[in-house]
């Protein structure tokens, strides 16, 4: 089968998208040295590439240089003030767009996962068609889609990580999720999308999903659903170090080991 774009499903002028966008890689990265680790699927070790460039062939030409180009020009100009870690406000257009982009992001992420290919390799992908039909037609994250925004010190990093999660409890109405979680410079984002079970009942088919208190309250800023049309960056406490990046990108689903559970304070002051 085809190769075929992701966000509007052409078999012509597949480009090889840059994962990062490079206006961020030029920002974060600069001129240090730098490599690049990927792991696909169950594989033991990751593949090491040298260098700051990554692609996939998994977005068409129109796409990559209409809209997507234009999300990559309006949200361009916020994330560096919380990339370089100044202090400001976030409205509602600011917090959408940010988590507009996020979404679009860890879409274009699974084309590492040989995700091109959509039709061919369902299991490899968590977002389907109408997730990404959604996204580009609605210009907002697809249903059940939460973004969380946080301060992340002390590396100027560009760091992504993706996990796909499962219910384990059978009687419940949630079926599976994807988190992925970005450190970019100073800044780190969050996205968690939930897929309901097709057993759930009509009254809990549109209940809003609801976060109770955690560890992580004062640390990440949530713009995705927005609950303040005013937020105010940074927030209280920071993500600190690559130990808590991992505990966080994980806090959802993977069972962590004994070193990480008792690895001390993964948000400080």
């Amino acid at each position: 089968m085809a190769r075929a774009c992701i966000f509007c499903g052409s078999e012509t002028d597949l480009n090889r998208e840059d994962l990062w966008p490079k206006w961020l890689v030029k920002v974060v990265v600069q001129d240090r040295p730098s490599e690049i680790e990927r792991t696909i699927g169950s594989e033991d070790s990751p593949h090491v590439y040298r260098g700051k460039w990554l692609k996939g062939r998994g977005v068409c030409a129109h796409c990559n240089s209409g809209w997507m180009s234009n999300l990559e020009v309006s949200v361009k100009p916020i994330l560096e003030r919380v990339i370089f870690d100044s202090p400001s406000s976030l409205d509602y257009v600011q917090q959408s767009g940010i988590a507009i982009w996020t979404l679009k992001t860890a879409m274009v992420f699974e084309c590492l996962k040989g995700a091109a290919n959509v039709d061919a390799m369902p299991d490899e992908v968590f977002y389907s068609a109408a997730d990404r039909q959604h996204l580009t037609q609605w210009s907002t994250p697809p249903p059940d889609s939460f973004v969380w925004l946080g301060r992340y010190e002390p590396e100027f990093s560009l760091w992504a990580q993706n996990d796909r999660l499962s219910n384990a409890q059978p009687q419940g109405y949630l079926d599976e999720a994807s988190a992925t979680t970005f450190a970019i410079g100073r800044c780190v984002i969050q996205t968690l999308t939930v897929r309901r079970t097709p057993r759930t009942p009509n009254d809990l088919q549109t209940r809003p999903i609801r976060h109770g208190e955690s560890m992580w309250n004062d640390a990440l800023i949530q713009i995705w659903p927005v609950n303040n049309d005013f937020v105010h960056w940074p927030p209280p406490r920071v993500v600190r170090g690559l130990d808590s990046l991992d505990q966080l990108a994980r806090r959802f689903g993977r069972r962590r080991s004994a070193e990480q559970a008792a690895g001390g304070n993964e948000c400080t002051d």
